[in-house]
């Protein structure tokens, strides 16, 4: 198993920005009692932000390729999840957009007995029927 593991490895060595791999077997910690769990720490020479999705992808690929026979390779942390869970995009916007229409619904100011200046959501506001809090 120690050889598949160090194996398995190789490719993260040699990928770009990465500084170095841990070995799950030198490190204290990184091995479970029982041997079944290790971890191995890949370190990079520039924040997970900057890592193109395509190289980190290939590290997901190279993971995914080395598993079987009853061993799973699995990769964490912000490389891997900016890779499988992109921020930004169009739908980011629409989302934003639509949360402030809601918030500008919702809180406008209202005529009556409330005051502008106590907002619903503060610890002063006892709730009125003008606005809805019930706080």
């Amino acid at each position: 198993m120690r050889a598949r593991v160090t194996q398995a490895l190789t490719p993260f060595r040699q990928a770009p920005h990465v500084t170095g791999v841990g070995n799950p077997y030198a490190t204290p910690g990184q091995l479970s009692a029982d041997g079944h769990i290790a971890d191995a720490t890949i370190q990079f020479d520039v924040p997970g932000s900057s890592i193109p999705g395509r190289e980190a992808t290939g590290l997901i690929h190279d993971a995914r390729a080395a598993s079987g026979s009853g061993v799973t390779f699995s990769l964490g942390g912000d490389v891997v999840d900016l890779a499988e869970t992109p921020y930004g995009g169009p739908s980011n916007g629409i989302g934003v957009a639509a949360a402030a229409i809601v918030l500008l619904i919702a809180c406008a100011p209202r005529a009556g007995p409330c005051s502008p200046r106590v907002p619903p959501w503060s610890s002063a506001c006892s709730g009125c029927s003008c606005c809805g809090s019930r706080y």
